[in-house]
Parts: structure tokens; sequence; C-alpha cells
């Protein structure tokens, strides 16, 4: 007899949702800010950028979960996502003393 594989909890499932998204949101952020220094004469739109980041980034998380060990590894992507938000920070904090 064959043992069931514990079925995960909603609460996961929205965790992995929103970690991919933000982690995927912020890759697409630094991505589209790296694209445009690259001597091209246009800004290029961002829709893109965020887009393919957060489809991409909910399906890395929604992948390495579904791997043998559980995927722990995919806590790592906070980084991104605390990167953007201390630079975001950084930067209100720079325009509320730009008076």
């Amino acid at each position: 007899m064959t043992t069931p594989t514990p079925r995960r909890s909603v609460l996961s499932f929205v965790y992995d949702l929103v970690l991919g998204a933000a982690a995927g949101f912020a890759i697409g952020w630094f991505a589209w800010i790296f694209s445009d220094r690259l001597g091209n004469d246009g800004i290029p739109a961002f829709w893109p950028f965020a887009a393919i980041g957060v489809i991409g980034g909910i399906a890395l998380v929604r992948w390495a979960r579904s791997r043998r060990g559980q995927g722990r590894w995919v806590h790592i992507l906070w980084i991104p996502v605390v990167l953007f938000l201390l630079l975001m920070g950084a930067i209100v904090m720079a325009l509320r003393n730009f008076e």
C-alpha cells in the first residue's frame, strides 16, 4: 500500500503566489532599469518586464515546490524583494529631502 503525498495547504499556496509575484516583479524592475542603461535611444516600456517577471517568478516557485525536497531554497527569492523595497525607501527619503 502506498502512502498518499501530503496535500499542501491553501495558505502555503498563497505564500508561493505572493513570493513568486513579488520576486518576479522586483527582478523585472531591475531588468527594466538595466535595459535602459544599454544605450538605446528610447526608454523601453515597463509592463513587459513586470509581466514576464511575475509570470516567471510564480512559475519558478511552483516548479521548485513540485520538486523532491519541497524546494526550500525558494526562500532566497526574498532577496530581490528586500533590495527593491530598500531602494524604493531610499528614493522616497531622497525625494522628501529634495526641497
